[in-house]
């Protein structure tokens, strides 16, 4: 606990300073990740994104704030914007198959049903057999 550590949050040294700052932020931005989410879910997606660019705004390296709004964008039917908030997700954490996933479905509603298939075939390498991907692979074969 950084209480424990430092004290009472007084300035002891520029250390405290610091560390409080980016421990506050850091917990600022899980508490930001979390509304968006919830607010995903009540369907404002308005509010998602401008919570979402706020946390990218800050910090340019949020793969899950991406993701989100990547998914969000796919909601609205904007696909070229979701496309480019996933990619930018994959290449700061490519190990995220719900990334792939959302990237996959993405492709397949713009008709780039090789890529789509590509991306479902990384969420089972990532994930093992993902069933969620399943409906998709076989939307894809039906097409092709």
């Amino acid at each position: 606990n950084i209480d424990t550590y430092y004290g009472n949050k007084e300035a002891n040294d520029d250390r405290t300073v610091i560390v409080v700052n980016v421990l506050e932020k850091m917990k600022s931005k899980e508490e930001q990740l979390e509304k968006a989410r919830t607010l995903i879910t009540e369907k404002k997606f308005t509010d998602v994104i401008k919570i979402l660019n706020n946390i990218i705004d800050d910090n340019k390296q949020s793969p899950i704030a991406y993701r989100l709004l990547g998914k969000t964008y796919a909601v609205l039917g904007e696909l070229k914007k979701a496309e480019h908030c996933l990619i930018r997700s994959i290449e700061l954490n490519d190990s995220s198959h719900e990334s792939y996933y959302n990237l996959g479905i993405v492709k397949y509603y713009l008709k780039e049903y090789q890529s789509a298939s590509g991306c479902f075939t990384k969420v089972k390498y990532l994930k093992g057999n993902y069933k969620k991907t399943e409906k998709y692979q076989k939307m894809i074969e039906e097409v092709q």
